[in-house]
């Protein structure tokens, strides 16, 4: 259970810099990674009565992966709303690309108490300001990376679409297939090997999804 909310984690944290990058000023992307960097603030008082474990322990009941799943599915919405009002042409529906990314929320939440367990002897005051400091810079920094690779908003919208579908795909297949996870009552270490595995595939899947459309465009004017 520990690698699939970490791979969540990156998954949440990839898909919230791509839909920053569809946001056409830069001082909206820094007002967003501000945001998201000041949400530790908040939850800093709650992430010191967790601890990982419970955090776990508490995630791995099959009541609380279907309430995941179903936040999950509201982010993917949300996701998809942004992407079609980056393509529409009333300034109304434009306004939904400001929506922020639901999930990006539980999953610092998440980091946070990762952090403070991990980190153990440490300040965590001191903890929190240098995750908030990372958060800002990642997503706000991330945001501009994805837009100087790829400056239409089209090659941007896709793989947004196709990491929230990844995101939920996963998220329901935890809640099929592992209905009763449990966690140890002692600490174990992350299987490193299982968890670059599985991001492997993921980002495989990612390219494929995103490359196979336009190879398969190509073919066809080459035929015709």
């Amino acid at each position: 259970m520990e690698s699939v909310l970490l791979l969540l984690t990156l998954l949440a944290l990839v898909k919230a810099t791509l839909s920053g990058s569809l946001l056409p000023r830069r001082w909206q992307r820094l007002t967003f990674g501000a945001l998201y960097a000041a949400s530790l603030w908040v939850f800093r008082p709650y992430a010191l009565e967790f601890n990982k474990l419970q955090v776990e322990s508490a995630l791995s009941e099959p009541q609380a992966l279907t309430n995941l799943s179903l936040v999950v599915m509201l982010d993917l919405l949300v996701t998809c709303a942004a992407c079609r009002a980056c393509l529409a042409p009333q300034r109304a529906l434009r306004r939904l690309r400001y929506l922020p990314s639901l999930l990006l929320f539980p999953a610092l939440f998440y980091v946070q108490v990762d952090l403070f367990f991990t980190c153990t002897g440490q300040a965590f005051t001191t903890l929190t300001l240098w995750l908030s400091i990372g958060i800002f810079v990642l997503l706000s920094g991330g945001g501009y990376l994805w837009r100087r690779w790829f400056p239409s908003d089209e090659s941007r919208i896709e793989p947004t679409l196709l990491c929230g579908v990844l995101i939920f795909a996963l998220t329901v297949c935890c809640t099929v297939f592992h209905p009763s996870a449990t966690v140890v009552s002692h600490s174990t270490p992350i299987d490193w090997r299982g968890t670059g595995l599985a991001l492997s595939v993921t980002t495989l899947l990612l390219a494929a999804g995103y490359l196979a459309p336009r190879f398969l465009k190509k073919l066809k004017k080459q035929h015709n």
